[in-house]
């Protein structure tokens, strides 16, 4: 089994000195964010310093999921509000993630560059919302102050500099889905001189690509991509350089998550075209910055999901979790060396009935998206992956592994609603170890 990589040093002051006794949060979530493009998760070829520095004083999850492809439901998960256990709606499901923050005595405040959170019914009970406008400008900019990401951290370094404290700050940046605005010199540094001519366009695709398509066509558009993970990563350096020189750092956690990842020809999709429930999609990247740097370059392969957020903070912050909402659990003893996960499952809804089930060692999608056959009859089909290997899900195996499919097709079917044994009981070893 994984164990955390803790030094002695920090297990003993993790528990004495942690938390701090007035701690900040800034949670970061950046929306459309290509777990790949990543330095801290592998990627290579792009110089992603900002987030390697901020993973290397952070804890990293590389078994990141989300809960759905939709936007609005992603938020009631991670604020909790109006969700009960099983993912159901309801306005009596307790008390959400802001409201408990506000209680406690904290101040707390939403930028969003993207509409759907900033008038989404979890704004309201910040004490502060500041919308920062996108603009869908249909060519790069001339420099960086003037792309969305520049003018959208700068909004939060000027927040910052008269942050009441203890707040909690909550930035969600949406730009990535909006516009790659970011200048052609950061694109351009990704094409070889005989490589075709980067192009201008700022629009952001959304397509599926033909079988036999140009691989030229699909370079532009990773090279447009790649630089716009270049701009985003000097924001954050620029957030970080805020940061760390002041004694805020030492009483804040950082959250990095990212809503949704973004496809870029893996299974022939670009962009939110589908959102089918692929790694490209589902799987994100999460880091957590603790006061003081605890836990700092260490990471885990356990499970987890965007509801995790809400009962780590507030463990964090030494409040009551209260009632067990949606599927979320406090991550904190995973960072504090005392667990090697939380869940042996994570649950993923999409559109048209879609649903996708992932454990320690698979990962099954099941939806309605086979071609029609007489009678316009969709059949329901079902893909199984094994894990973490298959990381990119290019070998389904449903027809080699029939037990593990049933077995994890009850599994689902039962996880929507949690008076079922079958959702509440441990997995069968198959599900969590893999087939010997």
């Amino acid at each position: 089994m994984f164990s955390p990589g803790f030094s002695v040093e920090s297990r003993r002051l993790f528990p004495n000195q942690f938390p701090p006794a007035r701690m900040n949060i800034i949670s970061l979530v950046i929306d459309r964010l290509h777990v790949g493009y990543l330095g801290c998760y592998g990627n290579s070829w792009i110089g992603t310093s900002s987030f390697d520095r901020l993973s290397a004083d952070s804890f990293v999850f590389d078994q990141a999921l989300i809960h759905s492809p939709d936007l609005a439901q992603q938020y009631r998960h991670l604020t909790a509000l109006g969700v009960a256990a099983g993912g159901a709606t309801t306005a009596a499901a307790g008390p959400s993630l802001i409201g408990a923050l506000r209680a406690s005595g904290m101040s707390t405040a939403l930028i969003s560059d993207d509409s759907v959170v900033a008038a989404g019914p979890w704004a309201a009970e910040f004490d502060e919302v500041i919308p920062v406008d996108v603009q869908r400008s249909s060519q790069p900019a001339e420099d960086i102050e003037h792309t969305n990401l520049a003018k959208l951290f700068a909004v939060v370094g000027s927040w910052l500099e008269d942050a009441p404290e203890p707040f909690c700050l909550w930035v969600h940046c949406g730009s990535l889905g909006f516009s790659w605005d970011a200048p052609l010199a950061l694109r351009q540094r990704f094409a070889e001189e005989d490589e075709p001519v980067v192009p201008l366009a700022a629009d952001v695709p959304a397509r599926r690509l033909p079988e036999g398509y140009d691989p030229d066509e699909l370079l532009a558009v990773t090279q447009a991509y790649s630089g716009q993970i270049s701009l985003l990563d000097l924001c954050l350096g620029v957030l970080l350089d805020e940061l760390e020189p002041s004694s805020l750092a030492d009483r804040t956690l950082l959250s990095l998550l990212s809503a949704r990842g973004f496809p870029l020809g893996e299974h022939r999709r670009v962009g939110a075209v589908d959102d089918a429930l692929y790694a490209e999609l589902v799987h994100v990247p999460w880091m957590i910055r603790l006061p003081a740097s605890f836990g700092a370059n260490d990471r885990s392969p356990a499970l987890v999901q965007p509801a995790d957020l809400r009962p780590t903070l507030l463990d964090a912050l030494g409040l009551p979790i209260g009632e067990r909402l949606s599927e979320g659990a406090s991550l904190l003893p995973i960072l504090r060396g005392e667990a090697t996960a939380v869940h042996d499952r994570a649950f993923v809804a999409g559109r048209d009935g879609e649903r996708a089930l992932r454990t320690p060692a698979w990962y099954l999608r099941v939806g309605n998206y086979a071609p029609p056959v007489v009678g316009n009859h969709r059949e329901l089909q079902a893909e199984l992956y094994v894990k973490p290997d298959d990381h990119i899900e290019v070998n389904d195996v449903a027809d080699r592994c029939p037990e593990v499919l049933e077995l994890l097709t009850e599994v689902l079917d039962s996880g929507s609603d949690s008076s079922q044994s079958v959702a509440q009981r441990p997995l069968a070893d198959v599900l969590v170890l893999g087939m010997e």
